[in-house]
């Protein structure tokens, strides 16, 4: 009779699980806490973002080590981990030549803003529970690449197959993350919120920049609480906002690269880049933003505008620290395509006047939705993910007020430049070249605009100012889930209000208590949410399939009956072979135990670096039919064969009738397995055969 678990309804190698994710999290933090404070940071903002990025940066180190020496466990990842931990901890105390003052005033109002955000976000992840992954790429390759490293216990090239063959190839430092969060957990439980804390850590960027900007306007007022209290709004306006509190409980990699753009931009205001620290800073934090993804270069030619900051302020030294931190961070990825396939951006082609300078599969261009200024408004104002025109275009008004009050200060000043010019270059950059018409790559513009916007709120005096700033933080609030007319939305967004007020007024008590009181009610509280959750919430410990399913049948309909099917006749721990289809993370099954392969139809290609290359340029839109017709070009039913004896598959399963995601209805592998394998189970959008091989 097996034991009864510690908690109600937990089997206890599920919470031995749990707990371990949590301390060892909770050690990382406290080590980068520690070490932070011993390096004289007494402005707890920037504190806060030093932390948040040290925090990220043992969780690449982690993990990225491991992999690279094919040692990726669990338990070596826990080990890596705590020995940085250790060494981030003791270090004697060392003053930083550059600090900011900060009033207890101040304290407690940035405090209070931070718990109030915290309490929001808390509570939606906490509705959302039991809701399984979704979103295309997160089930496509965020946490299938993850899932390839864990169980090869190593860096492996996860191909994605039938979609954007350029998700292969680029920095994946998002699937770093999910992985840091998975090893311990043996699942995707803690995996599915893993941008909630880059959400955490762009509201302190925002708040940063916000007063830095305003700083750069208006001399000395940077320090001032009523100026801490507006970039306190307007963070909470931003992470509030529709675009980003809807990637929050997403599981991919936007929001870290938001946060590390906002770390390196916020060094440049004061005290900024004459900090000892600050080499490091833009350094680990360029680093990580570069090895998030091959968009990310993207977001560099925001920071030219700015790049006058660093040259007058550093010498060789804070140089070679920054780009030693980048090189080392962010290189490897690049250093594997450039090696593998003369090309560090593989499998982007790069071509000039005709000549093939970097060879690539693929020739990407502006998205067909971006051609006309009906596209561009729905990108930017119509869609769901977009920024609602009535937020728009109170963002617009302070900024414009930003423009009208600093004027010539805009052309001297290298932060307000980054906020007006790098802001506006980089929405036109997206319009101009983006080969996906998607909001999330105006991130860094729409932040530096709402940043600006708050300064422009500063120009019109105290109380107005304030008043400004409330009235966007409200918009932000009121259209963040379209709750507008929604009563049961509006319910919901009322909780997670309450939710911050209740966290924040908590705080408040605990600032009054003697500071070894203060420090037992914070372990205390956090010991209680932390078993509150194990208790309440088994379905948070331990998925619960019936529910994710339901739940994929919302969003998935066709895929989810195909995804019940293989829960119920493929094995745990079973070789399972796909074809049709790049939604594959629902097919690892439950303990994340099958192993996925794919097998091609055509002779002399294994990876999708042996496809033939694109001739043409292509947008976004059009890339995935032109991959499938690549993929599918000269199918021979022996070589298709012989691939798939080759994975070792026990089970195979054929994709059909899908609508919506331009893959074949009857894919040319289905008439093949018809004939030569039984159909162990059948829905209408896919057949399950088991391999039997003559």
């Amino acid at each position: 009779m097996p034991s009864a678990g510690i908690l109600p309804g937990v089997p206890p190698v599920e919470m031995v699980e749990f707990f371990h994710t949590v301390l060892l999290n909770t050690v990382v933090f406290g080590a980068a806490w520690r070490f932070v404070g011993r390096r004289g940071v007494t402005d707890p903002v920037q504190r806060w973002m030093d932390v948040l990025l040290l925090c990220f940066a043992v969780q690449y180190v982690s993990v990225g080590l491991t992999g690279l020496v094919g040692m990726m466990s669990g338990a070596w990842v826990g080990i890596v981990a705590l020995l940085i931990s250790v060494a981030l901890a003791s270090p004697k105390p060392v003053a930083s030549i550059a600090t900011r003052s900060i009033s207890n005033q101040s304290r407690l109002i940035f405090t209070s803003a931070l718990l109030f955000v915290c309490g929001y976000v808390g509570m939606l992840v906490w509705v959302q529970r039991a809701l399984p992954p979704t979103s295309n790429d997160v089930l496509t390759y965020h946490l299938p690449a993850a899932v390839t490293w864990m169980q090869a216990q190593r860096f492996e090239l996860f191909q994605t197959w039938f979609y954007n063959p350029a998700n292969t190839y680029s920095p994946l430092a998002g699937s770093v993350f999910a992985a840091w969060w998975m090893l311990p957990a043996h699942d995707d439980t803690f995996a599915r919120f893993v941008q909630v804390w880059p959400w955490v850590g762009v509201f302190v960027g925002a708040v940063h920049l916000t007063r830095s900007v305003v700083e750069a306007r208006w001399r000395g007022a940077g320090d001032q609480p009523r100026t801490l209290a507006i970039a306190c709004l307007i963070g909470a306006a931003v992470v509030l906002s529709r675009p980003i509190i809807s990637q929050a409980t997403v599981a991919k990699d936007d929001l870290y690269a938001l946060f590390f753009f906002l770390c390196v931009v916020s060094t440049i205001g004061r005290p900024g880049l004459s900090d000892r620290l600050a080499p490091w800073r833009v350094g680990v934090a360029l680093g990580l933003l570069l090895a998030t993804k091959y968009t990310a270069l993207m977001t560099l030619v925001l920071l030219i505008v700015a790049l006058d900051a660093p040259l007058r302020a550093w010498r060789w030294k804070q140089w070679g620290v920054a780009i030693g931190c980048v090189l080392v961070l962010a290189g490897p990825w690049y250093v594997r395509n450039w090696v593998q396939f003369g090309n560090p951006i593989f499998p982007q082609r790069f071509t000039l006047m005709g000549t093939t300078i970097l060879p690539g599969l693929i020739d990407l261009k502006r998205s067909e939705t971006l051609t006309s200024l009906q596209g561009v408004w729905r990108t930017l104002c119509g869609a769901y993910h977009s920024l609602p025109p009535v937020t728009a275009g109170a963002v617009m008004l302070g900024w414009v007020g930003l423009i009208v009050s600093a004027r010539r200060a805009i052309l001297r000043d290298p932060l307000l430049r980054l906020a007006v010019v790098g802001s506006a270059g980089g929405v036109l950059l997206f319009v101009m070249r983006s080969p996906y018409a998607e909001f999330r790559f105006v991130y860094p513009s729409m932040v530096l605009m709402f940043c600006g916007a708050g300064a422009g709120c500063v120009a019109m005096g105290l109380r107005a100012s304030v008043a400004g700033a409330m009235v966007l933080c409200a918009l932000s609030v009121l259209t963040g889930f379209n709750a507008l007319g929604n009563e049961a939305l509006s319910s919901l967004v009322m909780q997670f209000v309450l939710s911050g007020v209740a966290l924040a007024g908590v705080g408040l008590v605990l600032r009054r208590l003697p500071r070894a009181a203060r420090a037992a009610g914070v372990i205390g509280a956090g010991a209680a949410l932390v078993v509150m959750v194990a208790i309440n919430g088994s379905r948070f410990v331990k998925n619960d399939q019936d529910a994710q399913i339901a739940s994929w049948r919302d969003t998935y309909a066709d895929s989810a009956d195909v995804w019940d099917m293989t829960r119920t006749f493929v094995p745990a721990g079973a070789t399972l072979a796909y074809t049709n289809t790049f939604l594959v993370h629902p097919l690892y099954g439950p303990g994340l135990s099958r192993t996925l392969v794919y097998a091609p139809v055509a002779p002399g290609v294994r990876r999708l670096a042996d496809l033939a290359p694109v001739p043409d340029a292509v947008s976004g839109e059009q890339l995935i039919p032109q991959v499938v017709m690549s993929l599918t070009r000269d199918a021979d039913e022996q070589s298709w064969l012989d691939h798939l004896r080759q994975t070792g598959a026990t089970h195979l399963l054929v994709m059909k009738k899908q609508s919506g995601i331009g893959l074949a209805d009857s894919p040319i592998e289905l008439t093949w397995a018809r004939k030569r394998f039984p159909v162990i189970a059948s829905v209408r959008s896919g057949e399950l055969f088991k391999l039997a091989w003559r």
